[in-house]
């Protein structure tokens, strides 16, 4: 299940900082927008490290402490309450455990600072004005594109018909 729930992030990651960087060139981005970029970035990074590095990790972990349960007849019930008594006894199972904590502890961090990432990324959304399409690799503020159409409505006609009909 967390294999792909790392692979559906990270390829929803990787889109969003493509988009992103190709709508906000680094070398003409504001500040607010490198931040957003980076925090794109940062969470892709978060992402990467969960699905590379701690998910066959915890795997591999999993797989081991199965087969030492296995081996101490434990395991099969629900909870932990056997696997903490025979631990107690089982050097070797207390190890495994403390370490596959560590790793799971590990991936949990780098997730809830994955999304932490694109949480401020949505903030720096929200903050800023909504967004409008005025043209091809052009985005614009909602506010900017009202600003336009008012100037535009404010300019004196150049009609053909009388200004003064009344």
């Amino acid at each position: 299940m967390f294999p792909a729930y790392f692979s559906m992030v990270g390829v929803c990651c990787a889109i969003s900082v493509a988009a992103f960087g190709y709508l906000h060139p680094w070398n003409s981005a504001t500040m607010p927008e490198k931040y957003q970029l980076g925090f794109l970035v940062s969470a892709f990074a978060f992402n990467l490290s969960n699905l590379f590095v701690f998910t066959p990790m915890t795997i591999e972990m999993m797989k081991q402490r199965h087969k030492v349960e296995r081996e101490a007849n434990i395991g099969d019930e629900i909870g932990w309450s056997k696997n903490q008594e025979a631990a107690k006894t089982n050097p070797k199972l207390a190890a495994m455990n403390k370490k596959f904590g560590m790793i799971h502890g590990l991936s949990s961090l780098a997730n809830i600072m994955s999304f932490g990432s694109l949480a401020m990324h949505s903030w720096f959304l929200a903050g800023s004005r909504a967004l409008a399409w005025v043209g091809p690799k052009s985005v614009t503020t909602l506010a900017t594109a009202k600003s336009i159409a008012k100037k535009k409505s404010t300019k004196k006609c150049k009609s053909p018909l009388p200004q003064n009909l009344s």
